[in-house]
C-alpha cells in the first residue's frame, strides 16, 4: 500500500476533528518543506499504521494486509454494506476560489517564469491544473459540484491533449518515470 499526503497540509481532516479522541497528527504546520527541485515534499505512507498515523485511514477501516483476502474482504465488506441498506451520501456543494485562485496561480506561475524556474508549458499544464481546482470563471466563494469540477477537469485534460508537448511527456513519463521538462 502506497498512500501520499503532502507535508504542507495545514489542518486535519474533518473526521478527525470532530472524533476528538485521536491525538494531533504528525502534519506540519510550517511551510512546505523543499525538496532540490525547489518543489514542496511528500509523504508516503507505507503500511497501514503509518496511513492511520497521517490520518489516511480512520481506527475502524479494515485492514488486509495478504493481497491474496483483498479481493475478497473488499467484497464481503461491500455485501455487508448493501445488506444493511446503505446509501452514499448526498454529494455536499463545494466552495471554490473561482477567478481569485486562477489569478493567484497565473501571479505565481509569472514569476516562477521569469526566474526560469518553469517552462512556458510548465505554466500552461499549471494553470488548467489551478482552473479546475478553482472551479473555473466563477465568483470567489461560489459553491459548485462533483459533476461540475469533474466537467472542468475533462475539459482541461483534453485541451492538453491537444498540445504536442503534452503528448511528447506521456510516453516518456510512463516509460521512463520521470517528467519531461519541454
Amino acid at each position: 500500500m502506497r498512500l501520499v499526503v503532502p507535508t504542507s497540509t495545514r489542518r486535519a481532516p474533518d473526521c478527525a476533528i470532530t472524533s476528538g479522541t485521536r491525538k494531533a497528527p504528525p502534519i506540519s504546520t510550517s511551510s512546505p518543506r523543499l525538496t532540490g527541485t525547489g518543489r514542496p515534499a511528500a509523504r508516503a505512507a507505507t503500511s497501514a499504521a503509518e496511513a492511520r498515523a497521517l490520518w489516511l485511514l480512520r481506527d475502524s477501516d479494515p485492514i488486509t494486509a495478504n493481497p491474496d483476502r483483498q479481493w475478497t474482504d473488499a467484497a464481503r465488506t461491500a455485501r455487508t454494506l448493501a445488506d444493511a441498506g446503505y446509501r452514499p451520501p448526498a454529494p455536499l456543494p463545494i466552495r471554490v476560489l473561482g477567478r481569485r485562485g486562477i489569478a493567484a496561480a497565473e501571479a505565481l506561475t509569472y514569476n516562477q517564469l521569469l526566474a526560469r524556474q518553469m517552462s512556458e508549458h510548465d505554466r500552461k499544464v499549471t494553470l488548467e491544473l489551478a482552473r479546475v481546482l478553482s472551479g473555473g470563471d466563477v465568483a470567489e466563494g461560489t459553491l459548485v459540484g462533483e459533476d461540475y469540477l469533474l466537467d472542468l477537469e475533462r475539459e482541461a485534460f483534453l485541451r492538453l491533449l491537444g498540445e504536442r508537448l503534452t503528448r511528447d511527456r506521456t510516453p516518456y513519463t510512463l516509460n521512463t518515470r520521470k517528467t519531461l521538462r519541454n
